[in-house]
Order: C-alpha cells, then sequence, then structure tokens
C-alpha cells in the first residue's frame, strides 16, 4: 500500500489546520519566489484545501442550525448528524424540526391565551 504524503490533501484537516496550511500556500505564491510547476501544485493544493474549508464550515453551520430550535417545553432540538446524508438533506429535516416547533408553539400559545381568556371574574 502506497504511503500518504506530509502534505497529501486527501488527509482529514480541522478547519484550523486546512486553514493555516492555506494561508502559507497563499504567502509562498505571492512572494513569487517558487517555478511555475511547484506554483501550480501549490495552487492546486490551495483550492483542495479551500473546498475542504468549506465543507468543514456548511456541516458546523447546519449543527447550529440543529440545535437552534427549542420545542414547546424550552427544551432544544437535537437530531443526530449523519455523516452519510447530505447536507441539503439534513438542512429539509432541520427545516421539519423547525416547522414542527412553529406549530407546536403555537397551540401552546393558543391554550395560553384560551384558559387567560376564559378566567374572567365570573
Amino acid at each position: 500500500m502506497a504511503k500518504k504524503k506530509k502534505n497529501d490533501p486527501e488527509i482529514s484537516l480541522s478547519f484550523e489546520e486546512a486553514l493555516g496550511k492555506l494561508e502559507a500556500i497563499v504567502q509562498s505564491l505571492e512572494e513569487g519566489k517558487v517555478g511555475l510547476e511547484e506554483s501550480l501544485s501549490l495552487y492546486e493544493q490551495g483550492a483542495t484545501l479551500l473546498k475542504q474549508g468549506h465543507q468543514l464550515l456548511a456541516e458546523a453551520e447546519h449543527r447550529i442550525e440543529q440545535v437552534s430550535g427549542i420545542d414547546a417545553d424550552g427544551n432544544p432540538i437535537v437530531q443526530p448528524f449523519p455523516a452519510s446524508t447530505s447536507i441539503a438533506e439534513q438542512r429539509a429535516v432541520g427545516r421539519a424540526a423547525k416547522a414542527a416547533n412553529t406549530k407546536a408553539t403555537a397551540r401552546k400559545s393558543s391554550r395560553e391565551k384560551k384558559s387567560s381568556s376564559d378566567s374572567g371574574l365570573f
């Protein structure tokens, strides 16, 4: 089996690590002290790191959306974060949960208004 190089973009990095490597690549390219072939290689690595960073940010955003919902009792709505589904599918599930939360809150509010108007002076 072939060993992966230390700078192989297929190795999963944290967002911070990917950002640090991307900043180093940009600095090297801006200095202009590398040859054409090395510049192209660095550019390709940077594009891969940028794509990975965007993916990590999208996943983080989705996780935040998942825990942003609150049910009728004020408890956070937390859903599992399956890695096998796409971001679009996960967002659709999150929107459905948010809609259900809105309906539950509206029903609770309606019941509270009704009970407070029924408890008049007489």
